[in-house]
Protein backbone atom coordinates (compact mmCIF):
# COMPACT_ATOMS: atom_id res chain seq x y z
CA UNK A 1 0.00 0.00 0.00
CA UNK A 2 1.38 3.41 -1.02
CA UNK A 3 2.32 5.70 1.88
CA UNK A 4 0.71 9.16 1.92
CA UNK A 5 2.81 12.27 2.04
CA UNK A 6 2.28 14.78 4.85
CA UNK A 7 0.62 17.12 2.37
CA UNK A 8 -1.81 14.39 1.28
CA UNK A 9 -2.58 13.54 4.90
CA UNK A 10 -3.39 17.17 5.62
CA UNK A 11 -5.65 17.36 2.58
CA UNK A 12 -7.57 14.26 3.70
CA UNK A 13 -7.72 15.57 7.26
CA UNK A 14 -9.17 18.84 6.00
CA UNK A 15 -11.85 16.90 4.11
CA UNK A 16 -12.74 15.08 7.32
CA UNK A 17 -12.92 18.39 9.22
CA UNK A 18 -15.37 19.71 6.61
CA UNK A 19 -17.76 16.87 7.42
CA UNK A 20 -17.84 17.54 11.16
CA UNK A 21 -21.05 19.26 12.36
CA UNK A 22 -19.38 21.83 14.63
CA UNK A 23 -16.55 24.34 14.81
CA UNK A 24 -12.93 23.28 15.26
CA UNK A 25 -10.25 25.88 15.90
CA UNK A 26 -6.72 26.41 17.13
CA UNK A 27 -5.49 29.61 18.86
CA UNK A 28 -2.09 30.65 20.18
CA UNK A 29 -1.49 31.82 23.74
CA UNK A 30 -2.35 35.42 22.76
CA UNK A 31 -5.74 34.45 21.31
CA UNK A 32 -4.79 34.69 17.61
CA UNK A 33 -6.39 32.03 15.39
CA UNK A 34 -3.86 29.62 13.89
CA UNK A 35 -6.48 27.68 11.96
CA UNK A 36 -10.05 26.40 11.89
CA UNK A 37 -12.45 24.34 9.82
CA UNK A 38 -14.89 25.73 7.24
CA UNK A 39 -17.81 25.64 9.69
CA UNK A 40 -16.03 28.11 11.98
CA UNK A 41 -15.03 30.32 9.05
CA UNK A 42 -18.60 30.47 7.73
CA UNK A 43 -19.88 31.40 11.18
CA UNK A 44 -17.61 34.45 10.96
CA UNK A 45 -18.81 35.23 7.43
CA UNK A 46 -15.68 34.08 5.58
CA UNK A 47 -15.51 31.84 2.50
CA UNK A 48 -12.49 29.87 3.71
CA UNK A 49 -10.55 29.24 6.95
CA UNK A 50 -7.54 31.21 5.63
CA UNK A 51 -9.38 34.50 6.21
CA UNK A 52 -9.75 33.90 9.95
CA UNK A 53 -6.07 33.10 10.56
CA UNK A 54 -4.29 35.88 12.46
CA UNK A 55 -7.48 37.37 13.87
CA UNK A 56 -8.75 37.33 17.47
CA UNK A 57 -12.28 36.94 18.80
CA UNK A 58 -12.32 40.73 19.27
CA UNK A 59 -12.25 41.12 15.48
CA UNK A 60 -15.01 38.63 14.71
CA UNK A 61 -18.82 38.95 14.77
CA UNK A 62 -18.98 37.58 18.34
CA UNK A 63 -16.69 40.33 19.66
CA UNK A 64 -19.22 41.37 22.34
CA UNK A 65 -18.61 37.96 23.98
CA UNK A 66 -14.85 38.05 23.38
CA UNK A 67 -13.96 38.96 26.99
CA UNK A 68 -15.74 35.87 28.35
CA UNK A 69 -14.24 33.65 25.64
CA UNK A 70 -10.75 34.99 26.32
CA UNK A 71 -11.14 34.51 30.10
CA UNK A 72 -12.12 30.87 29.56
CA UNK A 73 -9.18 30.27 27.21
CA UNK A 74 -6.70 31.81 29.69
CA UNK A 75 -8.04 29.73 32.57
CA UNK A 76 -7.65 26.50 30.60
CA UNK A 77 -4.12 27.38 29.52
CA UNK A 78 -3.16 28.28 33.12
CA UNK A 79 -4.64 25.15 34.72
CA UNK A 80 -3.74 22.80 31.88
CA UNK A 81 -7.15 21.13 32.33
CA UNK A 82 -9.69 20.71 29.55
CA UNK A 83 -13.21 22.10 30.15
CA UNK A 84 -16.70 21.82 28.76
CA UNK A 85 -18.38 25.24 28.78
CA UNK A 86 -21.43 27.04 27.41
CA UNK A 87 -20.58 30.05 25.26
CA UNK A 88 -22.57 32.56 23.23
CA UNK A 89 -21.72 33.64 19.71
CA UNK A 90 -23.16 36.15 17.25
CA UNK A 91 -22.92 35.20 13.57
CA UNK A 92 -22.08 37.58 10.78
CA UNK A 93 -25.81 37.89 10.00
CA UNK A 94 -26.71 38.78 13.60
CA UNK A 95 -28.03 35.35 14.60
CA UNK A 96 -27.41 34.55 18.27
CA UNK A 97 -26.20 31.02 19.02
CA UNK A 98 -25.58 29.04 22.17
CA UNK A 99 -22.51 26.86 21.79
CA UNK A 100 -21.34 23.87 23.81
CA UNK A 101 -17.56 24.11 23.68
CA UNK A 102 -14.91 21.59 24.67
CA UNK A 103 -11.51 23.27 25.00
CA UNK A 104 -8.11 21.87 25.92
CA UNK A 105 -4.58 23.29 26.24
CA UNK A 106 -2.31 22.93 23.18
CA UNK A 107 1.34 21.93 23.89
CA UNK A 108 4.59 22.14 21.95
CA UNK A 109 7.14 19.32 21.75
CA UNK A 110 8.54 20.20 25.18
CA UNK A 111 5.13 20.07 26.85
CA UNK A 112 4.82 23.84 27.18
CA UNK A 113 1.29 25.24 26.73
CA UNK A 114 1.40 27.41 23.62
CA UNK A 115 -2.31 27.78 22.85
CA UNK A 116 -5.69 26.20 22.94
CA UNK A 117 -7.60 23.78 20.74
CA UNK A 118 -11.38 23.61 20.82
CA UNK A 119 -14.54 22.35 19.25
CA UNK A 120 -17.97 23.98 19.60
CA UNK A 121 -21.42 22.57 18.79
CA UNK A 122 -24.49 24.67 18.15
CA UNK A 123 -27.05 23.68 20.82
CA UNK A 124 -29.34 26.69 20.35
CA UNK A 125 -32.35 24.58 19.37
CA UNK A 126 -31.88 22.36 22.42
CA UNK A 127 -31.54 25.28 24.84
CA UNK A 128 -34.57 26.97 23.30
CA UNK A 129 -36.57 23.76 23.72
CA UNK A 130 -35.42 23.51 27.33
CA UNK A 131 -36.41 27.14 27.90
CA UNK A 132 -39.85 26.51 26.37
CA UNK A 133 -40.23 23.47 28.61
CA UNK A 134 -39.21 25.55 31.62
CA UNK A 135 -41.69 28.29 30.72
CA UNK A 136 -44.41 25.69 30.16
CA UNK A 137 -43.68 24.16 33.56
CA UNK A 138 -43.82 27.58 35.21
CA UNK A 139 -47.09 28.32 33.40
CA UNK A 140 -48.50 24.99 34.59
CA UNK A 141 -47.51 25.77 38.16
CA UNK A 142 -49.13 29.19 37.88
CA UNK A 143 -52.30 27.61 36.48
CA UNK A 144 -52.34 25.09 39.33
CA UNK A 145 -51.81 27.87 41.87
CA UNK A 146 -54.66 29.84 40.29
CA UNK A 147 -56.86 26.74 40.31
CA UNK A 148 -56.12 26.26 44.01
CA UNK A 149 -57.07 29.86 44.75
CA UNK A 150 -60.26 29.49 42.72
CA UNK A 151 -61.03 26.26 44.54
CA UNK A 152 -60.75 28.10 47.85
CA UNK A 153 -63.12 30.80 46.56
CA UNK A 154 -65.50 28.07 45.42
CA UNK A 155 -65.21 26.32 48.79
CA UNK A 156 -66.03 29.57 50.56
CA UNK A 157 -69.02 30.12 48.30
CA UNK A 158 -70.30 26.59 48.85
CA UNK A 159 -69.83 26.99 52.58
CA UNK A 160 -71.92 30.15 52.53
CA UNK A 161 -74.61 28.49 50.41
CA UNK A 162 -74.76 25.50 52.77
CA UNK A 163 -74.92 27.59 55.92
CA UNK A 164 -77.85 29.70 54.69
CA UNK A 165 -80.44 26.86 54.77
CA UNK A 166 -78.94 25.65 58.05
CA UNK A 167 -79.68 29.02 59.64
CA UNK A 168 -83.26 28.71 58.33
CA UNK A 169 -83.54 25.25 59.87
CA UNK A 170 -82.14 26.64 63.09
CA UNK A 171 -84.90 29.24 63.12
CA UNK A 172 -87.54 26.58 62.44
CA UNK A 173 -86.12 24.43 65.23
CA UNK A 174 -86.32 27.38 67.61
CA UNK A 175 -89.98 27.89 66.71
CA UNK A 176 -90.73 24.20 67.16
CA UNK A 177 -89.06 24.25 70.57
CA UNK A 178 -91.42 26.94 71.69
CA UNK A 179 -94.56 25.74 69.93
CA UNK A 180 -94.57 21.96 70.34
CA UNK A 181 -94.61 21.87 74.16
CA UNK A 182 -97.61 24.23 74.10
CA UNK A 183 -99.35 22.08 71.51
CA UNK A 184 -98.80 18.89 73.52
CA UNK A 185 -99.89 20.62 76.74
CA UNK A 186 -103.11 21.81 75.11
CA UNK A 187 -103.75 18.27 73.87
CA UNK A 188 -103.55 16.94 77.42
CA UNK A 189 -105.80 19.76 78.69
CA UNK A 190 -108.31 19.04 75.93
CA UNK A 191 -108.25 15.36 76.80
CA UNK A 192 -108.94 16.15 80.48
CA UNK A 193 -111.81 18.41 79.53
CA UNK A 194 -113.26 15.71 77.28
CA UNK A 195 -112.79 17.80 74.17
CA UNK A 196 -110.81 15.22 72.23
CA UNK A 197 -112.11 12.75 69.63
CA UNK A 198 -114.41 10.00 70.78
CA UNK A 199 -111.81 7.47 69.68
CA UNK A 200 -109.13 6.88 72.27
CA UNK A 201 -105.57 7.18 70.95
CA UNK A 202 -103.45 4.07 71.03
CA UNK A 203 -100.30 3.93 73.10
CA UNK A 204 -98.28 4.09 69.89
CA UNK A 205 -100.04 7.27 68.82
CA UNK A 206 -99.62 8.82 72.26
CA UNK A 207 -95.90 7.90 72.19
CA UNK A 208 -95.60 9.52 68.77
CA UNK A 209 -97.08 12.75 70.14
CA UNK A 210 -94.63 12.66 73.03
CA UNK A 211 -91.75 11.99 70.64
CA UNK A 212 -92.57 15.20 68.79
CA UNK A 213 -91.07 17.04 71.74
CA UNK A 214 -87.69 15.48 70.91
CA UNK A 215 -87.68 16.66 67.28
CA UNK A 216 -86.24 20.14 67.92
CA UNK A 217 -83.27 18.66 69.77
CA UNK A 218 -82.68 16.12 67.01
CA UNK A 219 -82.78 18.92 64.44
CA UNK A 220 -80.36 20.95 66.58
CA UNK A 221 -77.98 17.99 66.77
CA UNK A 222 -78.05 17.56 62.99
CA UNK A 223 -77.51 21.28 62.42
CA UNK A 224 -74.53 21.25 64.80
CA UNK A 225 -73.10 18.23 63.00
CA UNK A 226 -73.52 19.94 59.62
CA UNK A 227 -71.79 23.10 60.84
CA UNK A 228 -68.93 21.00 62.17
CA UNK A 229 -68.79 19.03 58.92
CA UNK A 230 -68.61 22.24 56.86
CA UNK A 231 -65.91 23.72 59.12
CA UNK A 232 -63.80 20.57 58.93
CA UNK A 233 -64.19 20.38 55.15
CA UNK A 234 -63.23 24.01 54.69
CA UNK A 235 -60.13 23.61 56.86
CA UNK A 236 -59.14 20.44 55.05
CA UNK A 237 -59.64 22.03 51.61
CA UNK A 238 -57.67 25.11 52.64
CA UNK A 239 -54.78 22.98 53.87
CA UNK A 240 -54.86 20.76 50.82
CA UNK A 241 -54.99 23.60 48.27
CA UNK A 242 -52.74 26.18 49.89
CA UNK A 243 -49.86 23.70 50.23
CA UNK A 244 -49.43 19.98 50.23
CA UNK A 245 -50.39 18.20 53.40
CA UNK A 246 -47.45 17.65 55.69
CA UNK A 247 -46.61 14.19 56.98
CA UNK A 248 -47.88 15.18 60.43
CA UNK A 249 -51.29 16.00 58.90
CA UNK A 250 -51.73 12.42 57.69
CA UNK A 251 -52.92 9.59 59.89
CA UNK A 252 -52.89 5.84 59.46
CA UNK A 253 -56.24 4.73 58.09
CA UNK A 254 -57.87 1.48 57.05
CA UNK A 255 -59.16 1.55 53.50
CA UNK A 256 -62.34 -0.44 54.15
CA UNK A 257 -63.35 1.77 57.08
CA UNK A 258 -62.93 4.94 55.04
CA UNK A 259 -64.89 3.52 52.12
CA UNK A 260 -67.59 2.28 54.51
CA UNK A 261 -67.84 5.68 56.23
CA UNK A 262 -68.10 7.44 52.89
CA UNK A 263 -70.88 5.14 51.68
CA UNK A 264 -72.73 5.41 55.00
CA UNK A 265 -72.50 9.21 54.95
CA UNK A 266 -73.42 9.82 51.30
CA UNK A 267 -76.93 11.26 50.77
CA UNK A 268 -78.25 8.55 48.44
CA UNK A 269 -81.62 8.82 46.77
CA UNK A 270 -83.92 5.79 47.12
CA UNK A 271 -82.47 2.75 45.36
CA UNK A 272 -79.08 4.34 44.59
CA UNK A 273 -77.15 2.48 47.27
CA UNK A 274 -78.25 -0.81 45.71
CA UNK A 275 -76.30 0.14 42.56
CA UNK A 276 -72.98 -0.31 44.40
CA UNK A 277 -71.08 -3.60 44.25
CA UNK A 278 -68.17 -3.43 46.70
CA UNK A 279 -65.65 -6.27 46.85
CA UNK A 280 -64.37 -6.27 50.47
CA UNK A 281 -61.97 -9.20 50.16
CA UNK A 282 -58.82 -7.07 50.21
CA UNK A 283 -58.17 -3.97 52.28
CA UNK A 284 -55.04 -2.17 53.44
CA UNK A 285 -53.64 0.52 55.70
CA UNK A 286 -52.68 3.88 54.25
CA UNK A 287 -51.52 7.34 55.31
CA UNK A 288 -54.25 9.84 54.56
CA UNK A 289 -56.93 12.16 55.84
CA UNK A 290 -60.34 10.50 56.41
CA UNK A 291 -62.34 13.65 55.69
CA UNK A 292 -60.53 14.42 52.45
CA UNK A 293 -60.81 10.78 51.38
CA UNK A 294 -64.55 10.98 51.99
CA UNK A 295 -64.69 13.98 49.63
CA UNK A 296 -62.92 11.92 46.95
CA UNK A 297 -65.46 9.09 47.24
CA UNK A 298 -68.32 11.61 47.34
CA UNK A 299 -67.10 13.15 44.08
CA UNK A 300 -66.75 9.79 42.36
CA UNK A 301 -70.16 8.62 43.61
CA UNK A 302 -71.83 11.85 42.52
CA UNK A 303 -70.34 11.66 39.02
CA UNK A 304 -71.22 7.99 38.57
CA UNK A 305 -74.78 8.32 39.85
CA UNK A 306 -75.34 11.29 37.55
CA UNK A 307 -74.24 9.26 34.52
CA UNK A 308 -76.29 6.23 35.59
CA UNK A 309 -79.45 8.32 35.85
CA UNK A 310 -78.67 10.20 32.64
CA UNK A 311 -78.07 7.04 30.59
CA UNK A 312 -80.56 4.89 32.51
CA UNK A 313 -78.04 2.07 32.90
CA UNK A 314 -75.00 0.98 34.85
CA UNK A 315 -73.65 -0.06 38.22
CA UNK A 316 -70.81 1.10 40.46
CA UNK A 317 -67.98 -1.35 41.19
CA UNK A 318 -65.44 -0.77 43.96
CA UNK A 319 -62.55 -3.12 44.69
CA UNK A 320 -58.96 -3.04 45.94
CA UNK A 321 -55.75 -4.69 44.78
CA UNK A 322 -52.23 -5.13 46.07
CA UNK A 323 -49.29 -4.37 43.81
CA UNK A 324 -45.56 -4.74 44.42
CA UNK A 325 -44.95 -1.27 45.86
CA UNK A 326 -48.43 0.21 46.07
CA UNK A 327 -52.04 -0.53 46.98
CA UNK A 328 -54.85 0.56 44.72
CA UNK A 329 -58.59 1.18 44.87
CA UNK A 330 -60.48 0.89 41.62
CA UNK A 331 -63.76 2.78 41.23
CA UNK A 332 -65.67 1.91 38.07
CA UNK A 333 -69.12 2.65 36.73
CA UNK A 334 -70.68 1.00 33.70
CA UNK A 335 -72.91 3.90 32.69
CA UNK A 336 -71.31 4.39 29.28
CA UNK A 337 -67.86 5.87 29.86
CA UNK A 338 -66.50 9.09 28.40
CA UNK A 339 -64.90 10.09 25.08
CA UNK A 340 -61.08 10.30 24.84
CA UNK A 341 -60.97 14.11 24.64
CA UNK A 342 -62.73 14.29 28.02
CA UNK A 343 -60.59 11.59 29.66
CA UNK A 344 -57.34 13.23 28.50
CA UNK A 345 -58.15 16.42 30.46
CA UNK A 346 -60.50 15.09 33.11
CA UNK A 347 -58.34 16.24 36.05
CA UNK A 348 -57.49 19.67 34.62
CA UNK A 349 -60.45 21.44 36.22
CA UNK A 350 -63.53 22.91 34.55
CA UNK A 351 -63.91 19.79 32.40
CA UNK A 352 -67.33 18.26 32.97
CA UNK A 353 -70.06 16.28 31.24
CA UNK A 354 -72.73 17.50 33.67
CA UNK A 355 -75.16 20.13 32.45
CA UNK A 356 -74.66 22.20 35.61
CA UNK A 357 -71.26 20.87 36.67
CA UNK A 358 -68.18 22.99 37.35
CA UNK A 359 -65.51 20.35 36.72
CA UNK A 360 -63.55 21.18 39.88
CA UNK A 361 -64.42 17.98 41.75
CA UNK A 362 -61.92 15.71 40.00
CA UNK A 363 -59.24 18.41 40.06
CA UNK A 364 -59.70 18.47 43.83
CA UNK A 365 -59.44 14.65 43.91
CA UNK A 366 -56.11 14.84 42.05
CA UNK A 367 -54.70 17.47 44.42
CA UNK A 368 -55.83 15.46 47.43
CA UNK A 369 -54.35 12.18 46.22
CA UNK A 370 -51.04 13.92 45.51
CA UNK A 371 -51.17 15.31 49.05
CA UNK A 372 -51.43 11.71 50.26
CA UNK A 373 -48.31 10.86 48.24
CA UNK A 374 -50.43 8.90 45.76
CA UNK A 375 -52.07 9.37 42.37
CA UNK A 376 -55.43 9.11 40.68
CA UNK A 377 -55.72 8.09 37.03
CA UNK A 378 -58.61 7.50 34.67
CA UNK A 379 -59.29 5.14 31.81
CA UNK A 380 -62.49 4.66 29.87
CA UNK A 381 -64.06 2.65 27.11
CA UNK A 382 -66.59 4.95 25.49
CA UNK A 383 -70.01 3.35 25.48
CA UNK A 384 -69.05 0.88 28.21
CA UNK A 385 -67.31 2.10 31.39
CA UNK A 386 -65.10 4.65 33.09
CA UNK A 387 -62.64 3.64 35.83
CA UNK A 388 -60.64 5.67 38.32
CA UNK A 389 -57.57 4.11 39.93
CA UNK A 390 -56.48 5.50 43.29
CA UNK A 391 -52.88 4.51 44.03
CA UNK A 392 -51.43 4.69 47.55
CA UNK A 393 -47.84 4.04 48.64
CA UNK A 394 -47.50 1.10 51.00
CA UNK A 395 -46.84 1.87 54.64
CA UNK A 396 -43.42 0.64 55.76
CA UNK A 397 -43.87 -2.01 58.42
Amino acid sequence: MKSLTMKEILVHLNEVLKLLPGSIYLKDSNGFYLGCNEFQAKMAGFDSPEHIIGKTDYELPWKKDANNIRATDKRIMQTGIAEEVLEHATLHNGTELTMLSIKAPFHDDTGKVIGIVGTSLDITARTQAEEREKLALEAKREIEATAKRLLMVLAGSITHDLRTPLFCLDSISYSLKNSLPILVEYYHLAKKAGLTSERELSRKEIAAIEDILNLPQEIDDQIAWMHSFIDDNLKAIKRSTSENLKEDDLVECKSYKMIQNAIDSYPFQPGEKDLIEWDRRYYFDLMGNPLLFMRIIFNLLSNSLYQIHKNNKGKILIYSEEQSETNIIRFRDTAGGAPPHIVDHIFDGYITTKEQGTGVGLAFCKLTMESFGGTITCQSQEGDYIEFTLTFPKINT
